[in-house]
Formats: structure tokens, C-alpha cells, sequence
């Protein structure tokens, strides 16, 4: 072992030993980094508990929200379907930058309406299935 790994690991076992007294031998610059090291950790658990906790409030808050959106995610593909007004006032289907947004949207609202169906057939089958069987 070199000199200098030998008098840092002397040095870290006298602080081991004597924290009081290894505090205060520090210079101000040590005990600096050692405030802001033990602040940012600090922060960073509570960065860590606000996340959670937010994540946690969002997944409760918008769980009782799911048949309600499934119903508008429905209502708004069915109307859009039924409609397909998609290139909006002045627009023009003869447009070449538009001849693929009619079938692209139909696929797309299409997939929207039958995941909306689909989740709200689960719903329902969830809800009766407390029925005793047989």
C-alpha cells in the first residue's frame, strides 16, 4: 500500500471513531459539500414521495372516472365515424397531402370505438359477476 492510502484510510477511521471530533477538524469547505450532499439527498426523497404520492392520488382519483370516459371515448368515435368531417371548413379531400387521412382516421376511430366497447362489455360482465355459479 502507498503512503497516501494508507493516511486517507487512517484519516477515515479516526472520523469513524470520533464523528464529533472528526466534524469539527474538517475545513469549511467539507462541511459545505457535507450540507449540500445531505440537502439534495433530501430533496430527492421528497422528489421521490411526491411522485408517488401523485401517481397514487391519479390512479384513485381517475379510477372512479373509467366507465364515464369509456362512454365519451364511444360518443366521440361513434360521431367522428358517423360524420368524418376531418379536413375541417375550407378543407378539401382532393388535397394530396390529405388523400391518406380519411381511411388513416376511419382505421384509427374504428380501434377507438371497439376498445370503448370492448372495456365497457368487461365492465358490465364484472359487474354481474358476483352471481353465484353453479
Amino acid at each position: 500500500m502507498s503512503k497516501h492510502t494508507e493516511n486517507v484510510l487512517v484519516d477515515v477511521a479516526v472520523r469513524v471513531a470520533q464523528p464529533e471530533a472528526s466534524w469539527c477538524n474538517t475545513t469549511t469547505e467539507e462541511q459545505l459539500n457535507c450540507f449540500v450532499r445531505v440537502v439534495a439527498s433530501v430533496e430527492r426523497a421528497g422528489n421521490a414521495l411526491g411522485t408517488l404520492a401523485f401517481t397514487w392520488a391519479t390512479v384513485v382519483l381517475l379510477g372512479g372516472l373509467q366507465i364515464p370516459a369509456a362512454v365519451m371515448r364511444v360518443i366521440i368515435a361513434l360521431t367522428r365515424l358517423l360524420h368524418q368531417n376531418y379536413y375541417g371548413k375550407g378543407g378539401h379531400a382532393n388535397d394530396p397531402d390529405k388523400k391518406n387521412l380519411k381511411p388513416t382516421l376511419n382505421v384509427f376511430y374504428g380501434m377507438v370505438l371497439g376498445q370503448g366497447i370492448l372495456y365497457l362489455v368487461a365492465r358490465i360482465l364484472d359487474f354481474f359477476s358476483f352471481f353465484p355459479r353453479r
